[in-house]
Formats: structure tokens, C-alpha cells, sequence
């Protein structure tokens, strides 16, 4: 146990046997903290009391081998915040209480009446109190849990006690797990909700092992027959409905048949008899409404009461999850190092989960330790690795989906990233099953909230960034699959199929096209999607074409990349020349980026609408406002392109002979243009366009911007507006709203 958890374990002791929750500390948590309390402090069992003022302290001493060390760690800290307090004081301590007393007196010999709770009184006091074991459970992983159940309610129970109490050592009572213990008081039943791998299940053992330590019979049901089966009033029962039931593996069925219990369940419920279901919510809404409509206007809790979400960690929780995996699997040497010097960018990581942390730091981390090579960058990149890997429980989630559900997720893939609206949603999937859906895409989305994904006011998007990677992974190895979504899939599709550096490796080039037959499925589909795509969609498409003729490197691979490109850059040419409109310069380039990576470029697109509707003739001469000097910008941008790929068409549309006249001009209006602020940044984009494209012309003007940007930079600085000091450090106590960056390193330091 370090520091920041003996520290919270102190202030639940004082809130559970003085009463004591509204004291003004000072002092710093890893090494020392104090506060006076002005009213009379009783200690329950066995009752010590002490009459007010009281000073409380609490003093941690990291946990060395060397005794002695310890013991003069605890003397320094002790002299510093106790030196001027001689009677009436509370000490808790992580310390043995004789060798902390003994401190205390060689210090000052006049200390009257101190009491010190040291390890084993701490210890003995967590014995008496159930209470103060279900605020932090973490705790019963600490000792030998016989002499705290009873023999026969063990017998009774199904709960699998040594795999809970092993929890119990890796396990923190997160906001999560308080506002779960607040709800299954109040209403007898609680709904703990979440993406999977962030404890849903963890939370609902460590709650019944609590419980199984406090007289509770505690069953662990996949069935609510199990429930009605083992259901006794006349004692203390608590039920947990794990949809998972202890893994992370998807059973699609069984919400559905808590749901139909519901009504019965919620009847037997009360304060001897608890039920803790795993669930998504909407199976619990559903059940909610059914026993409504069956009791009329009898009360039952509304999903809002009752419904606690397990799927949002802060800093301090990640941090110390981190810690007591680390902890308990005895990291030492090499290994602690590297936990430290990487634990923020673990906690920070976007893919972090307990079941993720638990599997780097069981099954890679002592590996990494064993190699020199292996430092930080190395740590960091086996933990991208594992954080980011699917795990085998979320692809068994997936195999146990119905046909329907499994190929919702997948036309998933083929919408933009980030979320997505439900109607666009179901569009997307219809146009990936033209023969109909046996129901409509919002069942079949309410089915998968949670688990697979999320849904949230602005949007329907994966629940965890690594459902995307197994749906993409399962739809590689189907292939009629894989070729069914080619057939049909829009840009977002295209672009899956045309990329790289995917995967939690960065290894996964190409997903979709494993064979001939998909380049010729992809072929057929771009070449019907330009007919239908606008013009930055199109260029989206021209992008990742690009891209992949970069980086592939086998012979047969480029050999398809090549031909797509030529069929994409000639369709495209074909379509634009026959309509003879202005084209947009992004989609140009993009067009002209593709063709400079083929082996025998495509003959360029007719140039002049486009060069005309952007030419900017004498008007941006005479009267510059911003727009003019904008579309110049582009006509100038548009001669770049061409200068790099098409030097010859642009010799041809006279931008060397004629129009030289135009920018010498254009350069002397650009220098007094630029007097004006508004002005100011457009006039410098275009500089720089004629200065990549002709330098000789810009020196003057590039003179006369800088001049008048240093003197309205003078004229805007207003050196009398106040400004705010960097706070000094402070020295109160870290609590979890606190709870910054630095402080992770101070909480491993105790590893």
C-alpha cells in the first residue's frame, strides 16, 4: 500500500470511528499532514477520547528494508509537523505503534496524552468495521479473509472468493465503485454500465466480497431461475448479474432474460437483499418499462437512479490502478525503473483500460526488463503495443453476435471517423445490405450500446478505438465478406481499403485487398463513386491513391495500385474535360500528385476554365479587397502545381511571358496594401506564392510588410495590462481533483 492509499484509508478511519470529515489540512500527503480539530475526539471501539483541541496527524514512512531508515524518515517528518504540538494528539501511521511512540517521546518527553494507531491497530480496527472494508476493499487483499467469514455462509455462497480477494490486490475503489456502493444502499439494486475491460465486473465482486465479510451470502447468477432458486428471506443475500459474467466475452442473450425477470426481481429486493447487475442500459430500460406498465403506479427506481457508468477513469485512478498492478506483481529492479519513466504516457494513453495494465505489466513488462535495449522508447512501444492490441475476449465478443449485428459494425467501417449520426448511420448500412434488414438498424444499434459502441448526443461511434481494429481484422478474413463490403462501400470504405500503418503495430497496409478479385472489386466501385462523389470526396480518394502508390513495395501490389490510378486519373480527365467547368485547385493537385507517381503518366486535364476563373486581371491591381487577393492566391497556388508537374502547361497559358507584367504590378500594390491590417496576412501568402515562383520580384515588397508589421507590433503592445504570477507551489494535500501529471511520479516512487 503507498502513500496516497494509506492516506486515503486514514481519512475513511476518522470518518468511520471519530466522525471526523471537515478537517483543514496542511502538509503533504507522501510525507506528512496535519490539522487541528477544535471539538472532542472519540475513538469507537475500543473508545479512546480525547479532549478538544486534538491535533490529527498522519505520517507515512515508505516501506524500506532497513528498519532503522524507516524509523528515521518517520523521526525527520515528525519533528517538522509536530515539533510545536505537545499534548493531545492523534497520530496515524504506517509504523509499528511502540517504535512510533518511542519517537515520539525521545522528541519531547512532555507529550501528555498521545495516541498513536499504528499498523496493527489500523489493521484491527479494518477487522471491526465493515463499513470501513466496503469503502475500500483494496484492503482485503492485505490479509488472510478466514477469520472474517463465516464458515458456513461460504459454504453457501457461490461467489469464487480467491479469485476476488486476488482481484482485491490489483483493485481501486474508483468514483464508479462509491457512487455503486451509494445506489445498492438506497434502492437495493444497482446497473453498472460501460465499455468493456473497465471493471464493471470488478466492481461488482469487490462489492459482494465486502458484503461476504460483513454476514452476506454472495451468489454469483448467469440466470435469474439461479436468483429465485437461492433467494432466502430470512438472510442477508447479495446477487451479481454479470452479463460478462468475469470476462470481457459478449453474451447477446443474456440481458434479455434480466430484463424479463425484472419485475419479479425488483419485488424481492430490500435491505437484506441486494442485486448488482453488469449490463447495457437499454436492457435495463426496457425491463423498467415492462414492470411499469404490468404495477401500474407502484414505484420503482427510474434507470437514472439506478444506473452507474464504470467507463470513466481520472488521472489519480489510472495512476494508482497502475501502481497496484505493478505492486502485485512484485516489480523490482529494471522493471520499476521503467514503469516510472514511462507511467504518464501508460496513464495518459487513450486505450487504457485495468484489463490492459493488467496484461502489460503480468506478461510484457518483466521481458522488457530483461533486455538492455530496452529503455523508455522501448517500454513506450511495447506499451502502444499492448494498449492498443485487441484482446482475444473482444473477438470472441464479436464471433457471438448474430449475422445481422456483426455486419452493422462492419458498414461501421465505411463511415467517418469519430461519431456518427443514427440516420446517416443506417443509410450506410442499408447501402451494404440492399436486401432488407429483418429489423430496423435502431434495434440492431440498441443491441450493440456499450459493449461495441456509444452513443452520445452528438453521435454513434466504437466504444474503444480497438473494437474498430478486430471488426477490420475479422472482415480481412472473411472474404466473402470483405468482398461484399468492396461492392458496396462508399469513400470512408475506400480509403480503408487503401491503407496503411494501421493496426495496434502500425503493420496492417492494404487491409482489403488480399487478391486480385478485391483490386477488381474496388476497381468497379471507384470508378461508379466518381460519378457520384463531390469534388472533396473525389480528392480524398486521389489522396489515398497517392499514398499508396508511396508505400507499397511488393511487385504485385503496385502493379494494382498502378492500374487503379490510371483508371481513376483518366475517368476523372474524361468527365472534367467534357464538362469544361473551373476545377477546384485542391482537386487538381491531388489529380496531379497521383499522376507524378505513375510509371507512364496520364495526359493533364483541359486547364483553362480553371486558369481563367482565376486569373486575377487589372481589378486586384486597382481596388485590392481581401477576396481579389485571395483568388490570386489561388491562381498563383494553381502555378506552383502546374511548375512542379506540368511545366509546359504552364509555359503554354503565358504565366513567364505576359503575366510577368501583371505580378511586377501586382508586387507594388501588394507593398501598399499591406499598410492595412485586414490586409496584411492575405498580402503575405500571396508574396510568398511569387516569391517561390519568380524571387526576383518579391525582395521590394517582402521589405516593406516586415517594416509594417514591426510598427503595428510596436503600436499594439500595451505593457501596463496586468498579468497574472505563476501560483507558488502549494503545500496541501493531493486529493483526486488535485491530482496532476507530477504527481504520478511520487506516487510510484513507493513501488
Amino acid at each position: 500500500m503507498g502513500w496516497l492509499q494509506f492516506d486515503r484509508l486514514c481519512s475513511l478511519l476518522l470518518e468511520a470511528d471519530a466522525g471526523l470529515t471537515d478537517l483543514r489540512w496542511r502538509g503533504r500527503s507522501d510525507v506528512g499532514r496535519v490539522a487541528l480539530a477544535d471539538q472532542e475526539v472519540v475513538l469507537a471501539s475500543p473508545r479512546i477520547r480525547l479532549h478538544g483541541p486534538v491535533i490529527v496527524a498522519v505520517i507515512w514512512a515508505r516501506d524500506e528494508p532497513d528498519l532503522g531508515l524507516r524509523l528515521s524518515e518517520f523521526d525527520v517528518r515528525a519533528a517538522s509537523l509536530l515539533g510545536e504540538f505537545e499534548d493531545r494528539l492523534l497520530l496515524l501511521t504506517n509504523l509499528d505503534r511502540a517504535a512510533a511512540v518511542e519517537v515520539l517521546r525521545r522528541q519531547s518527553p512532555r507529550r501528555k496524552r498521545v495516541v498513536v494507531l499504528g499498523a496493527q491497530e489500523i489493521g484491527a480496527r479494518l477487522d471491526r468495521n465493515p463499513w470501513l472494508r466496503a469503502a475500500m476493499p483494496s484492503v482485503l487483499g492485505l490479509r488472510e479473509l478466514g477469520p472474517l467469514i463465516d464458515p458456513e455462509i461460504r459454504d453457501r455462497s457461490s461467489l469464487d472468493v480467491e479469485r476476488a480477494q486476488d482481484l482485491s490486490r490489483v483493485f481501486w475503489a474508483t468514483r464508479a465503485y462509491d457512487r455503486a456502493r451509494d445506489v445498492v444502499g438506497r434502492h437495493h439494486f444497482v446497473v453498472l454500465t460501460g465499455p468493456p475491460e473497465m471493471g464493471k465486473t470488478a466492481i461488482a465482486q469487490m462489492l459482494a466480497l465486502a458484503q461476504l465479510t460483513d454476514g452476506w451470502e454472495a451468489y454469483e447468477c448467469n440466470d435469474p431461475e439461479q436468483v429465485w432458486r437461492m433467494f432466502d428471506r430470512g438472510r442477508r443475500q447479495l446477487f451479481v448479474a454479470d452479463d460478462a459474467f468475469g470476462s470481457t466475452e459478449y453474451r447477446p442473450d443474456a440481458a434479455e432474460r434480466w430484463a424479463r425477470g425484472l419485475g419479479r426481481l425488483l419485488a424481492m429486493l430490500d435491505s437484506q437483499h441486494w442485486l448488482v447487475w453488469t449490463s447495457r442500459p437499454a436492457p435495463l430500460k426496457a425491463g423498467l418499462r415492462r414492470v411499469q406498465n404490468e404495477r401500474g403506479s407502484e414505484r420503482f427506481p427510474s434507470p437514472g437512479e439506478v444506473l452507474v457508468d464504470a467507463g470513466d477513469l481520472d488521472l489519480v485512478e489510472k495512476t494508482l490502478i497502475l501502481f497496484r498492478h505493478a505492486k502485485a506483481h512484485n516489480v523490482t529492479g529494471h522493471a520499476r525503473y521503467l514503469v516510472r519513466s514511462t507511467a504518464v504516457s501508460i496513464v495518459e494513453h487513450p486505450h487504457f483500460t485495468p484489463e490492459r495494465i493488467r496484461r502489460f505489466v503480468t506478461d510484457r513488462l518483466e521481458q522488457l526488463s530483461e533486455h538492455a535495449f530496452a529503455g523508455k522508447s522501448g517500454v513506450l512501444l511495447a506499451v502502444e503495443r499492448e494498449l492498443a492490441s485487441p484482446t482475444e475476449a473482444m473477438r470472441t465478443s464479436f464471433g457471438a453476435l448474430g449475422r445481422e449485428h456483426r455486419e452493422l459494425l462492419i458498414a461501421l467501417l465505411d463511415a467517418p471517423a469519430g461519431l456518427i449520426d443514427e440516420r446517416e448511420l443506417a443509410a450506410t448500412v442499408r447501402r451494404h445490405h440492399a436486401g432488407g434488414l429483418s429489423r430496423p438498424p435502431g434495434e440492431l444499434i440498441d443491441r450493440l450500446a456499450d459493449h461495441f459502441l456509444r452513443i452520445t448526443p452528438l453521435g454513434i461511434g466504437w466504444v474503444h478505438p480497438s473494437w474498430r481494429d478486430v471488426v477490420i481484422d475479422e472482415l480481412c478474413s472473411d472474404s466473402a465478406a470483405r468482398r461484399r463490403f468492396l461492392a458496396a462501400c462508399g469513400v470512408d470504405g475506400v480509403v480503408l481499403a487503401l491503407s496503411h500503418a494501421g493496426g495496434a503495430s502500425g503493420q496492417r497496409t492494404l487491409p482489403l485487398l488480399t487478391g486480385d478479385a478485391d483490386w477488381d472489386l474496388l476497381g468497379d466501385r471507384v470508378h461508379y463513386l466518381l460519378r457520384e462523389l463531390d469534388q472533396q470526396d473525389i480528392a480524398r480518394v486521389l489522396l489515398a491513391v497517392a499514398d499508396t502508390l508511396r508505400v507499397v513495395r511488393y511487385k504485385r501490389q503496385a502493379r494494382e495500385a498502378q492500374n487503379l490510378a490510371v483508371c481513376m486519373l483518366g475517368t476523372s480527365k474524361r468527365a472534367w474535360d467534357q464538362q469544361y467547368q473551373p476545377l477546384p485547385v485542391f482537386l487538381l493537385e491531388a489529380w496531379y500528385l497521383v499522376n507524378a507517381r505513375l510509371d507512364e503518366p496520364v495526359e493533364s486535364p483541359l486547364l483553362g476554365p480553371t486558369w481563367a476563373e482565376l486569373h486575377p486581371g487589372s481589378l486586384v491591381l486597382e481596388e485590392p479587397d481581401r477576396s481579389e487577393l485571395a483568388r490570386a492566391e489561388e491562381w498563383l497556388a494553381l502555378a506552383e502545381i502546374l511548375r512542379r508537374h506540368d511545366p509546359a502547361a504552364l509555359e503554354g497559358l503565358g504565366f513567364f511571358g505576359r503575366d510577368r507584367v501583371l505580378l511586377d504590378h501586382l508586387v507594388a500594390t501588394l507593398a501598399g496594401a499591406s499598410a492595412r491590417e485586414d490586409l496584411r496576412s492575405v498580402c503575405e501568402d500571396v508574396l510568398l506564392r511569387i516569391e517561390a515562383l519568380m524571387p526576383d520580384l518579391a525582395a521590394g515588397a517582402h521589405n516593406a510588410i516586415e517594416i509594417g508589421r514591426r510598427v503595428e507590433g510596436m503600436r499594439g503592445e500595451r505593457w501596463w495590462v496586468p498579468e497574472d504570477i505563476v501560483a507558488p507551489p502549494t503545500t496541501e494535500p493531493i486529493t483526486a481533483g488535485e491530482f496532476k501529471r507530477e504527481d504520478i511520479d511520487r506516487v510510484l516512487r513507493d513501488l
